[in-house]
């Protein structure tokens, strides 16, 4: 993850870069793009970068990702405690691991989270993955901000 002291980039060219970083050095290595959907229900992300209404990148190894993606998914099943644009930016993550080429390597936590999702046939997110089965539904567990958000949005 970007040390604090980094920043994000504007919307269509995804480039962080650290203070102590290159050019070269700021674009390689794989990059996540995020962006809010709405209003943040809460200012600060689960991966702690507050995204304001910048479009914000964050540098991860795919075991990083990986690790994200089960972290997640634990999160889902004790009760996902952040709101809708935060759990939209999470499941980015599992669109760039299927990028990544790593969805074999995501299969055990893709099975815990589809066990813990329910209404899969309401589409919460976007993805240019073929089959996202993860931007289906929401965890039947949904509540607090989570559920207010997916309520608001008329989701749930």
């Amino acid at each position: 993850m970007l040390p604090k002291a980094a920043t994000s980039c504007s919307r269509g060219d995804p480039v962080a870069v650290t203070q102590n970083m290159t050019a070269s050095e700021a674009t390689s290595g794989r990059t996540i793009g995020m962006a809010p959907s709405a209003a943040f229900s809460n200012p600060t992300t689960a991966n702690d970068i507050s995204y304001d209404k910048l479009e914000s990148v964050i540098e991860m190894t795919d075991e990083e990702l990986l690790e994200r993606w089960k972290k997640f998914v634990d999160e889902v099943e004790r009760g996902y405690k952040l709101g809708l644009d935060d759990y939209r930016n999470d499941l980015d993550i599992r669109s760039e691991i299927a990028e990544a080429g790593l969805a074999t390597r995501a299969q055990a936590d893709d099975l815990r989270l589809k066990r813990m999702l329910g209404a899969t046939k309401i589409k919460v997110w976007d993805s240019d993955v073929p089959h996202a089965f993860w931007v289906q539904g929401y965890p039947r567990n949904a509540s607090g901000t989570l559920r207010e958000d997916l309520e608001a949005e008329d989701l749930a």
